[in-house]
Protein backbone atom coordinates (compact mmCIF):
# COMPACT_ATOMS: atom_id res chain seq x y z
CA UNK A 1 0.00 0.00 0.00
CA UNK A 2 2.69 2.25 0.90
CA UNK A 3 4.09 2.24 -2.67
CA UNK A 4 1.09 2.24 -4.17
CA UNK A 5 0.49 5.77 -2.17
CA UNK A 6 4.23 6.56 -3.19
CA UNK A 7 2.98 5.94 -6.85
CA UNK A 8 0.38 8.53 -6.65
CA UNK A 9 2.54 11.36 -4.90
CA UNK A 10 5.05 10.90 -7.45
CA UNK A 11 2.96 10.95 -10.45
CA UNK A 12 0.57 13.77 -9.40
CA UNK A 13 3.36 16.12 -7.69
CA UNK A 14 2.60 19.35 -9.73
CA UNK A 15 -0.60 18.64 -11.28
CA UNK A 16 -3.20 21.37 -11.05
CA UNK A 17 -5.85 19.59 -9.83
CA UNK A 18 -8.76 21.71 -10.81
CA UNK A 19 -8.42 20.16 -14.03
CA UNK A 20 -6.71 16.83 -13.66
CA UNK A 21 -8.20 14.52 -16.11
CA UNK A 22 -6.19 11.79 -16.98
CA UNK A 23 -5.13 12.00 -20.99
CA UNK A 24 -4.80 7.76 -21.20
CA UNK A 25 -8.40 7.53 -19.93
CA UNK A 26 -10.10 10.95 -20.33
CA UNK A 27 -11.34 10.24 -16.36
CA UNK A 28 -11.47 13.15 -13.65
CA UNK A 29 -10.39 13.23 -10.25
CA UNK A 30 -12.87 13.12 -8.21
CA UNK A 31 -11.66 15.46 -5.34
CA UNK A 32 -9.79 18.38 -6.76
CA UNK A 33 -7.06 18.36 -4.81
CA UNK A 34 -6.97 15.61 -2.52
CA UNK A 35 -5.17 12.23 -3.61
CA UNK A 36 -4.47 10.66 -0.91
CA UNK A 37 -5.65 7.29 -1.28
CA UNK A 38 -6.43 5.61 2.56
CA UNK A 39 -7.93 2.44 1.44
CA UNK A 40 -7.50 0.13 -1.63
CA UNK A 41 -9.20 -1.79 -3.42
CA UNK A 42 -9.39 -5.92 -2.71
CA UNK A 43 -9.76 -7.42 0.78
CA UNK A 44 -10.35 -5.49 3.40
CA UNK A 45 -11.58 -6.33 7.61
CA UNK A 46 -13.08 -9.81 6.18
CA UNK A 47 -14.87 -8.80 2.88
CA UNK A 48 -13.81 -7.39 -0.46
CA UNK A 49 -13.45 -3.62 -0.70
CA UNK A 50 -15.43 -2.50 -3.91
CA UNK A 51 -12.97 0.67 -4.65
CA UNK A 52 -11.10 3.31 -2.98
CA UNK A 53 -11.18 5.72 -0.69
CA UNK A 54 -9.59 9.31 -1.06
CA UNK A 55 -9.16 11.06 2.42
CA UNK A 56 -6.68 13.82 3.82
CA UNK A 57 -7.12 16.29 6.42
CA UNK A 58 -9.03 19.41 5.32
CA UNK A 59 -11.33 17.25 2.79
CA UNK A 60 -14.41 17.47 4.59
CA UNK A 61 -17.38 19.24 2.85
CA UNK A 62 -14.69 19.48 -0.38
CA UNK A 63 -16.27 18.81 -3.62
CA UNK A 64 -17.38 15.52 -5.20
CA UNK A 65 -17.04 16.16 -9.03
CA UNK A 66 -18.04 13.74 -11.83
CA UNK A 67 -15.18 11.94 -13.30
CA UNK A 68 -16.75 11.56 -16.99
CA UNK A 69 -20.14 12.41 -18.16
CA UNK A 70 -23.10 10.22 -17.45
CA UNK A 71 -26.65 9.88 -15.92
CA UNK A 72 -27.59 9.56 -12.30
CA UNK A 73 -29.49 6.84 -11.64
CA UNK A 74 -29.58 6.53 -7.97
CA UNK A 75 -29.32 9.25 -5.80
CA UNK A 76 -29.45 8.79 -1.74
CA UNK A 77 -29.83 11.63 0.99
CA UNK A 78 -31.37 9.86 4.09
CA UNK A 79 -28.83 9.81 6.43
CA UNK A 80 -29.46 12.73 8.76
CA UNK A 81 -26.13 12.69 10.46
CA UNK A 82 -22.39 12.94 9.56
CA UNK A 83 -20.05 11.40 11.88
CA UNK A 84 -17.41 8.76 12.27
CA UNK A 85 -18.72 5.20 13.12
CA UNK A 86 -17.99 2.04 13.38
CA UNK A 87 -21.38 0.41 11.62
CA UNK A 88 -24.17 0.59 8.77
CA UNK A 89 -26.09 3.05 10.06
CA UNK A 90 -27.93 3.84 6.56
CA UNK A 91 -27.35 3.63 3.06
CA UNK A 92 -26.69 0.19 3.21
CA UNK A 93 -22.99 1.28 4.72
CA UNK A 94 -22.56 4.14 1.54
CA UNK A 95 -24.76 6.75 3.97
CA UNK A 96 -25.28 9.25 1.67
CA UNK A 97 -24.27 8.62 -2.35
CA UNK A 98 -24.96 8.81 -5.79
CA UNK A 99 -24.81 6.41 -8.61
CA UNK A 100 -23.49 7.73 -12.12
CA UNK A 101 -23.82 5.62 -15.11
CA UNK A 102 -21.28 6.82 -17.53
CA UNK A 103 -21.89 5.01 -20.44
CA UNK A 104 -19.75 3.40 -23.02
CA UNK A 105 -16.55 4.72 -22.80
CA UNK A 106 -13.03 3.40 -24.83
CA UNK A 107 -10.78 2.93 -22.06
CA UNK A 108 -7.48 1.09 -23.69
CA UNK A 109 -9.37 0.30 -26.76
CA UNK A 110 -11.80 -1.43 -25.34
CA UNK A 111 -15.41 0.37 -24.97
CA UNK A 112 -17.12 -0.42 -21.87
CA UNK A 113 -19.88 0.81 -19.68
CA UNK A 114 -19.04 2.01 -16.62
CA UNK A 115 -20.68 2.82 -13.45
CA UNK A 116 -19.21 4.98 -10.51
CA UNK A 117 -20.45 5.29 -6.64
CA UNK A 118 -19.95 8.14 -4.91
CA UNK A 119 -20.13 7.47 -1.07
CA UNK A 120 -20.29 8.37 2.21
CA UNK A 121 -21.21 12.33 0.88
CA UNK A 122 -22.52 15.07 3.65
CA UNK A 123 -25.20 15.34 1.09
CA UNK A 124 -25.49 14.65 -2.64
CA UNK A 125 -27.50 17.40 -4.51
CA UNK A 126 -28.11 15.68 -7.76
CA UNK A 127 -30.93 13.51 -8.85
CA UNK A 128 -31.81 10.35 -10.59
CA UNK A 129 -31.93 10.89 -14.30
CA UNK A 130 -29.70 13.94 -13.94
CA UNK A 131 -27.08 14.37 -17.18
CA UNK A 132 -24.11 15.29 -15.62
CA UNK A 133 -20.92 16.72 -17.10
CA UNK A 134 -17.34 15.77 -16.74
CA UNK A 135 -16.37 18.02 -13.39
CA UNK A 136 -19.67 19.05 -12.20
CA UNK A 137 -20.29 18.68 -8.62
CA UNK A 138 -22.35 15.86 -7.39
CA UNK A 139 -22.69 16.33 -3.68
CA UNK A 140 -20.13 16.87 -0.94
CA UNK A 141 -17.21 14.72 0.86
CA UNK A 142 -18.83 13.39 4.32
CA UNK A 143 -18.81 10.82 6.97
CA UNK A 144 -21.72 8.89 6.43
CA UNK A 145 -22.72 5.88 6.44
CA UNK A 146 -20.29 2.81 7.79
CA UNK A 147 -17.58 5.28 7.79
CA UNK A 148 -14.63 6.22 10.38
CA UNK A 149 -13.58 9.23 9.11
CA UNK A 150 -14.35 12.39 6.07
CA UNK A 151 -13.75 10.44 2.48
CA UNK A 152 -14.81 9.36 -0.86
CA UNK A 153 -15.40 6.10 -1.30
CA UNK A 154 -15.09 6.18 -5.08
CA UNK A 155 -16.47 2.37 -6.57
CA UNK A 156 -16.26 1.80 -10.48
CA UNK A 157 -18.13 -1.25 -12.17
CA UNK A 158 -16.89 -2.05 -15.96
CA UNK A 159 -19.61 -3.78 -17.51
CA UNK A 160 -21.54 -4.68 -14.30
CA UNK A 161 -18.19 -5.85 -12.09
CA UNK A 162 -16.58 -3.84 -9.64
CA UNK A 163 -12.81 -3.41 -10.85
CA UNK A 164 -9.67 -1.42 -9.30
CA UNK A 165 -10.83 2.79 -9.82
CA UNK A 166 -6.64 3.53 -9.00
CA UNK A 167 -5.05 2.27 -12.74
CA UNK A 168 -8.01 4.35 -13.96
CA UNK A 169 -6.72 7.82 -13.03
CA UNK A 170 -2.98 6.36 -12.44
Amino acid sequence: VRRLQKKLEDNIAGTKYESFVNTNTGLQWPVSGYYNVTSHFGPRWGSNHNGIDISSGGIAGQPIRAIADGYVTLSYNGCSHNWGKNGNCCGNGYGNYCVVNHGTLNIGGAPANYVAYYAHASRVIVSVGQYVKQGDVLGYVGTTGWSTGYHLHLGIMKNNRWINPYPLFF
